[in-house]
């Protein structure tokens, strides 16, 4: 196998910075909503353009946590299904419901990235910041999703159908704590 394919699956099946950057996003996020309600109740001087940026950052906090549930393999399963199949059957149908994801996605980038290619000279009306950062946030996860996906389906047929050892990384970690 070759070794961009093992970096490229270690990079993005692994643990990383994916989780802490979503972390961070949520904690900025919470801290600046928290302030402008205080401001805006209390101080009645509301912070111009807090509701525009968190709305962009609630955005990409949805949309890397989708690629996070992508990559911990626990997203989309149809389970009770697959696992009454016989083992070589189970694997078809993994890859087969893999293949259909990355359809699915494709599609999905497909359509978000005309629509953020619309909104290109549209901007937000307080601070005049381009409205397609927001809207980038479900190509470009959307993209991260369909690249896992297809090393997922590369390791079910490698390691299911072909008994070979995998490549990638098996399993991320659920919780933070679990990476340290």
């Amino acid at each position: 196998m070759s070794q961009l394919y093992r970096r490229v699956a270690a990079m993005l099946l692994g643990p990383g910075m994916l989780e802490y950057l979503c972390a961070a996003l949520l904690a900025v996020l919470a801290v600046m909503t928290f302030v402008n309600v205080i401001m805006r109740y209390f101080a009645n001087a509301p912070v111009v353009g807090v509701d525009e940026i968190a709305v962009i950052m609630f955005a990409w906090i949805t949309y890397l946590g989708a690629l996070i549930a992508v990559k911990r393999g626990r997203h989309y399963s149809i389970p009770l299904i697959i696992d009454l199949l016989p083992p070589k059957l189970r694997a078809i149908g993994g890859v087969l419901t893999h293949v259909i994801v990355v359809a699915i996605l494709g599609v999905t980038v497909y359509y978000a990235y005309k629509v953020d290619f619309v909104l290109r000279f549209q901007h937000t009306p307080a601070l005049g910041i381009p409205a397609y950062y927001g809207y980038a946030a479900l190509p470009i996860a959307g993209c991260g999703m369909i690249l896992v996906t297809i090393i997922r389906a590369v390791e079910a047929i490698r390691v299911d159908l072909f008994g070979l050892p995998p490549v990638a990384p098996t399993a991320t970690p659920t919780a933070i704590h679990d990476t340290l």
